[in-house]
């Protein structure tokens, strides 16, 4: 069975116009390598001419002819253009299209003055050749680990399509004169099959080198943004630090101030100035929690404590913010409790005090109630309100960084329950809320926590637990 090396062509034709719309779709949606429009734009050229040249014979001749190896040069010039894009030169190299102009000169001259069919196709192949050398060789010098299969691949590619156009220009040149470019040869048919499948290779090397040159890209700009991250974190660790301090010195001489003599209207300034420094030392100290757990720098202690005292400690605290609203503050500790654990006392008191401070800033009447039970895993806390609750669709991102209530509750910097979140996974616990609208809320957190170690016998760890106070009271 003879092969026919039309069809031959015009599939080749039809696999290197598929990359070329692939690759103008690909050029138009995403940021492509160096030199990979001008590989796009041979692929579009090397199709044409093997459309043109699979029309030979029923196209006129010089239209064939000088159409598909005006194309075929083009083809060859854009693919070497391309190679030295990614090898980075910004300039075009002068030879390359001066060779072609002078090569598609000569064919002319042995299509029109002398028709000679075997010098115009060796003519050609040698350029291609030589083109295809010259790519090959540009490659081969910027190969590198992460373009390492694709770019030896198109390289490897081009150097064998080399070969095979030196041979075709060697076999033809030494034939009889040829009057039909479709002889009926098994040799010239295998080089004209090499011609199209080298084609169809390299313009998917092309393709497997921009994927390369896209994950490159992709890993530096997540490095890129790895390291802005970490110094975005470690400044504002830095600059929450540094803010810190010299707004303890201003609370602290505010509350000195306070203790003056000072009239009623001096009296409200200086306290208004005391509540708003509270407020932002909070936010700061939210900013330096979050940057420290970004950093992956937040470290838990482990030291024996009492969790009576730390509720105890945290209800103090905020008994004047409740006293100031009219509500009742209550809370319990159940006697199963162990006297003595062993965790991290001030960050179960950081997110005991944000979920309770929580539950007074959006409480207008009633109570707010904190509980102290014991869990398998070791305490459960829990406070409960009396506010307006939270919606179904607002407690599902409740916990997120950011993330504030709607229905005129935006405070703070929706980074509390983030940090508290955090904190409770950190200590091997969780936190969830059990709310409903206009029904008051529970939020709720455990952590797990180990009785601590009975080393001294007169400790007083060790002697039978006797309540500081009625668990049950309540601080007005």
């Amino acid at each position: 069975m003879e092969l026919d090396f039309r069809t031959v062509t015009l599939v080749g034709m039809a696999t290197a116009l598929l990359f070329s719309v692939l690759g103008v779709m690909v050029a138009r949606g995403r940021h492509t390598c160096p030199g990979f429009d001008y590989w796009t734009l041979a692929n579009l050229c090397a199709s044409l001419a093997l459309l043109l040249i699979a029309l030979s014979g029923i196209l006129p001749d010089a239209v064939a002819s000088i159409g598909g190896n005006s194309l075929a040069v083009a083809a060859s010039a854009l693919t070497l253009e391309g190679t030295r894009r990614f090898q980075g030169e910004t300039r075009v190299w002068w030879p390359g299209p001066a060779a072609g102009v002078l090569t598609l000169a000569v064919i002319c001259y042995f299509q029109f003055a002398v028709d000679d069919l075997n010098s115009r196709i060796s003519i050609l192949s040698l350029y291609l050749g030589v083109s295809a050398f010259l790519a090959a060789r540009q490659l081969f010098h910027v190969i590198r680990p992460s373009y390492g299969l694709s770019v030896g691949f198109t390289a490897s590619v081009l150097g064998l399509f080399s070969v095979t156009q030196f041979a075709r220009a060697a076999y033809v040149s030494s034939q009889p004169r040829m009057t039909e470019l479709f002889s009926p040869s098994p040799v010239f048919a295998v080089l004209m099959v090499g011609t199209v499948l080298g084609i169809i290779a390299w313009s998917f090397g092309f393709f497997l080198i921009n994927h390369d040159h896209m994950m490159e890209h992709l890993k530096e700009a997540q490095s890129r943004a790895a390291n802005a991250d970490k110094v975005k974190s470690e400044f504002l660790a830095n600059a929450s630090h540094e803010i810190r301090t010299p707004m303890n010195g201003v609370l602290g001489l505010t509350e000195l101030l306070l203790d003056t003599p000072l009239d009623r209207t001096q009296r409200e300034y200086v306290e208004t100035v005391r509540d708003s420094g509270v407020a932002l030392l909070e936010i700061i100290n939210e900013l330096l929690d979050i940057s420290k757990i970004e950093a992956g720098k937040l470290d838990l202690t482990e030291a024996a404590f009492d969790p009576r005292e730390m509720v105890e400690k945290t209800v103090n605290l905020l008994n004047w913010k409740a006293q100031s609203k009219g509500l009742k503050l209550v809370w319990n500790v159940d006697p199963q409790v162990p006297r003595s654990l062993v965790g991290d006392a001030g960050r179960l008191r950081q997110v005991l005090t944000n979920l309770a401070g929580n539950a007074i800033k959006f409480s207008s009447y009633g109570e707010v109630a904190i509980r102290v039970a014991a869990d398998a895993a070791g305490l459960r806390f829990s406070v409960t309100d009396t506010g307006p609750g939270i919606s179904k669709a607002e407690q599902t991102r409740l916990f997120g960084r950011f993330e504030q209530m709607s229905n005129g509750r935006q405070n703070g910097t929706g980074l509390g329950l983030a940090i508290s979140k955090e904190l409770a996974q950190r200590m091997g616990g969780r936190i969830g809320v059990i709310s409903e609208s206009g029904r008051g809320s529970t939020f709720w957190f455990t952590a797990a926590l180990k009785p601590a170690a009975l080393i001294d016998h007169n400790s007083q760890f060790m002697q039978p637990y006797e309540p500081l106070i009625d668990h049950n009271s309540r601080l007005n």
